[in-house]
């Protein structure tokens, strides 16, 4: 209903067209817009609003976003184009909420009736572009001529699954390709391509499994281990392209000083002063950090931390009873562009690394924390007292975060309107091709 705009820091309206709260937070009004059409042809209402925030709610546990519901009281459509929801507690950020994907408004008619899994493959909305092919080849997008907003540049767009043989090397150059990600400064792009670059939101980090016995729960193993992991070393090893250590799930402002992270001796005395007696250490890990975690392996073992490597597929890691089996999780949180809504996620999904790994008592500090910040009406006071959480996870080593990375997109100098957000990701519907004319053809690009 309501969009986020990173460039502005302020929230715009959507299928709303305006918004209204009581003084205390507790009640909040979303005005829609007329003639808003569904992919499917149907005229978008209230209800579908009511249906929308309904839905969330009463899937509970079983959908990890199910905690930006969890004060809602009651959802009403005061009339065809009002929604009005009751909140148990205050809550300025609620928009916020509103804006997040997981609450984009879904028609009752078709998600009431079709199988979840069809509507994974072709999803209704009421966006730019609407779904018409998807299967193990690719995803084929077709502009939807009804969109209520300002309209695609482009009729279509496709998207293809390349085998990995394909992507390695040049072989991907031979495809005819307007688009790609890749590592530009390992793999050659085509002469003449542009190149667009953006820090991630987010960071790598290793999280300890304080829900289970073991080394990891006693804070000198977790420093010992933060003084050794050479974050610096990593990034030259791993050939990580403008990548820097990270202290927090944020990338800095400005550069700081050099982290205190390749002190083996320290690390040995810390270890001493605890008692570890070299108890082997399991550490999880999706396919795609297996490097880090060779990297990891390799600089505990020369303190004499033993580390068993468990690779995990990306469901495996999705699933909370098999992270909960490794001492030591490693991977990487990344959010999209509204910081303030994404970091307090980082803190409330059920799967998601710093929660699943929390002792109760941390979790339960969590959630009261939240609640006094979404409670304060000030946006600035609120970013400040989200960003001061880190310090549950920092000061006693709870989390030990890596590096921040960047994302990388190549594409044709055709291209235009290209601007990439932080989960490496483009506006497809700002997206135009130049045209080339024969008497343009002195004219710079």
């Amino acid at each position: 209903m309501i969009r986020y705009n990173p460039v502005k820091g302020a929230l715009e309206p959507g299928l709303a067209h305006d918004w209204r709260s009581s003084e205390d937070g507790r009640v909040w009004t979303f005005y829609l817009r007329k003639r808003v059409h569904f992919h499917h042809g149907r005229e978008l209402s209230a209800d579908d609003v009511v249906f929308t925030l309904k839905r969330l709610k009463d899937w509970g546990e079983a959908s990890p976003s199910c905690w930006l519901c969890e004060s809602i009281i009651e959802v009403q459509a005061l009339d065809r184009l009002t929604v009005c929801v009751n909140l148990a507690e205050s809550n300025y950020m609620f928009p916020h909420y509103v804006s997040s994907y997981p609450m984009a408004v879904l028609p009752q008619d078709v998600y009431s009736r079709n199988k979840q899994e069809d509507l994974r493959l072709y999803p209704v909305g009421t966006g730019p572009f609407r779904v018409t092919r998807h299967d193990e080849g690719g995803i084929t997008l077709e502009v939807f001529e009804d969109y209520f907003g300002e309209g695609a540049h482009l009729d279509r767009v496709e998207m293809l699954y390349i085998p990995r043989v394909m992507s390695e090397g040049d072989n991907w150059s031979q495809w005819n390709f307007h688009i790609g990600k890749i590592k530009h400064y390992q793999q050659q792009p085509p002469p003449n391509w542009r190149i667009k670059e953006a820090m991630t939101l987010g960071s790598n980090l290793l999280a300890f499994n304080l829900r289970k016995d073991g080394p990891q729960r006693h804070m000198l193993v977790r420093k010992a281990l933060n003084r050794i992991l050479d974050r610096e070393g990593l990034i030259a090893r791993l050939e990580m392209h403008n990548a820097i250590p990270a202290r927090g799930f944020l990338p800095p402002d400005s550069p700081g000083e050099s982290p205190r992270d390749h002190e083996p001796e320290k690390a040995r005395q810390l270890l001493a002063a605890c008692g570890y007696q070299g108890e082997c250490l399991s550490m999880v890990f999706s396919p795609s950090h297996a490097h880090e975690a060779d990297w990891i392996r390799e600089r505990c073992a020369e303190v004499g931390i033993t580390i068993e490597l468990r690779p995990y597929t990306y469901d495996e890691m999705s699933r909370t009873e098999r992270l909960l089996e490794g001492d030591i999780i490693l991977g990487g949180v990344v959010a999209d562009d509204d910081e303030a809504r994404c970091l307090l996620e980082m803190y409330k999904i059920r799967n998601m690394l710093i929660r699943v790994c929390a002792s109760d008592e941390s979790r339960a500090q969590f959630d009261a924390m939240i609640r006094s910040i979404v409670a304060q009406p000030d946006g600035q006071e609120r970013m400040r007292q989200i960003r001061a959480m880190e310090r549950i996870l920092t000061d006693e080593y709870h989390v030990l975060f890596l590096v921040h990375t960047t994302q990388q997109t190549v594409f044709s100098p055709h291209l235009k309107g290209i601007s990439v957000n932080t989960l490496g990701w483009f506006d497809f519907k700002s997206i135009w091709f130049r045209p080339e004319f024969p008497q343009e053809a002195a004219v710079q690009p």
